[in-house]
């Protein structure tokens, strides 16, 4: 009887090392880079023009897709807006100022560079004041589509 019990604490003893040395070797999944995050396609859930909501106009065709190569694509679907958007809206993009900008078109006459902000796996923001008569004030989330 004795002999059974030392056995039984014995396994007892392998199984629980053999589990904690299983934990202790496996490794946290590595947090998503900025540039992992971006690389999908976009779409837009909210303008917000000179602080109030834009609930008048209709941006639910609008698509952005970053791919992780360093190239985009728009799709305006009827979208009335064209940030992001260049003559053939497909180019090249790369983050820069530290991981919180978008530079599009590096080196060519469509270049240009978009600030973000709060950029996680499932959203990100852009704000800009536009080209028009108003000098508006826009701010844009974007959210995976």
């Amino acid at each position: 009887m004795k002999i059974l019990h030392i056995i039984l604490l014995l396994f007892t003893i392998l199984f629980v090392f053999d589990a904690c040395k299983k934990k202790a070797t496996e490794e946290p999944p590595k947090p998503k880079t900025p540039k992992e995050m971006l690389s999908k396609t976009w779409r837009i859930s909210r303008v917000t023009i000179n602080g109030s909501v834009d609930n008048v106009r209709d941006y639910s065709g609008y698509r952005i897709t970053f791919s992780s190569n360093g190239t985009y694509n728009v799709v305006l679907g009827g979208s009335p807006i064209t940030i992001l958007t260049h003559f053939d809206n497909t180019g090249t993009w790369e983050l820069t100022d530290n991981n919180t900008a978008i530079l599009f078109d590096k080196s060519t006459n469509k270049e240009n560079k978009m600030p973000f902000s709060n950029l996680t796996e499932t959203s990100f923001s852009v704000r800009f004041r536009a080209n028009d008569k108003a000098n508006s004030d826009y701010a844009i989330d974007f959210v995976p589509a």
